[in-house]
């Protein structure tokens, strides 16, 4: 594994940030620099959460960038999108309340995601049923597909350590 200092892009200053509330927000590029600012001002919580549309919506972003800059991916009129050998696959990390109304056609999307590494960070309070059976039913998905990674995250957790093995960002970067 490289470390994220020898991986970084010459026109990237943070992290691409989309929120997943009833509507579909790119709120653009957080950093250090910018992340009280942008998320007071550009970022709504509430709502409910719709996973599935705002994926799609992210998705075809993505190929579109990658088909018409560097020729990568090919539109199939049946099944849309489709990646090409050479084209880069795309790291999200998504964190979830685990409270979305379309969760089961999420987790069966995982299930088959080839185009992405997708980690997984689902969190909750101890004793909620949703947070349980989305959390069996997510490590399944992470169990089958290796392009999935989950982290059941409820209380006080570590996950930077396990997200970054090497490397990991300070707290004053995040």
């Amino acid at each position: 594994m490289v470390p994220r200092a020898q991986k970084e892009h010459p026109t990237q200053y943070g992290i691409d940030t989309v929120t997943f509330s009833s509507w579909g927000t790119y709120i653009g590029q957080l950093s250090a620099h910018n992340f009280e600012s942008d998320w007071r001002s550009r970022v709504t919580l509430g709502g409910g959460t719709r996973k599935s549309q705002q994926r799609y919506a992210f998705k075809n972003t993505y190929f579109q960038h990658q088909h018409k800059y560097f020729g990568h991916g090919r539109y199939d009129n049946i099944y849309g999108w489709q990646p090409t050998p050479e084209m880069p696959k795309l790291s999200l990390l998504v964190f979830l309340d685990g409270e979305a109304a379309d969760m089961d056609e999420f987790e069966l999307e995982l299930l088959g995601e080839t185009w992405a590494y997708v980690t997984v960070a689902l969190v909750g309070m101890e004793g909620c049923p949703h947070h349980h059976s989305h959390a069996i039913e997510l490590e399944r998905v992470a169990k089958f597909n290796p392009h999935v990674g989950f982290y059941d995250v409820h209380g006080r957790y570590d996950i930077l350590s396990s997200v970054y093995p090497i490397d990991p960002p300070t707290y004053e970067e995040i």
